[in-house]
């Protein structure tokens, strides 16, 4: 396909009727409705490993947990704070 200019995709936008302008900018706000769509999803996704990539780490210091009995780090793990890492 040809490199068309904004300007040339405009010139022949103007040249359209009514009922052709309607039609195409339906099929562009599809086009950019369904872009969004995949741009959100991508970026849910991206957010979501990041989220667990760090609550891996958070939770990695209890990879050793040595001498700790079981009571302890519950007691440790447990908290009534929120946290919010957005």
């Amino acid at each position: 396909m040809n490199d068309l200019t904004v300007a040339e995709i405009v010139n022949f936008f103007s040249h359209l009727d009514l009922k052709k302008k309607i039609e195409v900018l339906n099929k562009l706000t599809n086009i950019l409705n369904k872009g969004m769509r995949e741009e959100a999803i991508r970026e849910k996704a991206t957010n979501e490993e990041n989220e667990t990539t760090i609550i891996d780490e958070l939770f990695g210091s209890w990879l050793d947990e040595g001498e700790l009995r079981e009571d302890t780090i519950i007691d440790r793990t447990i908290s009534d704070r929120e946290i919010n890492i957005n």
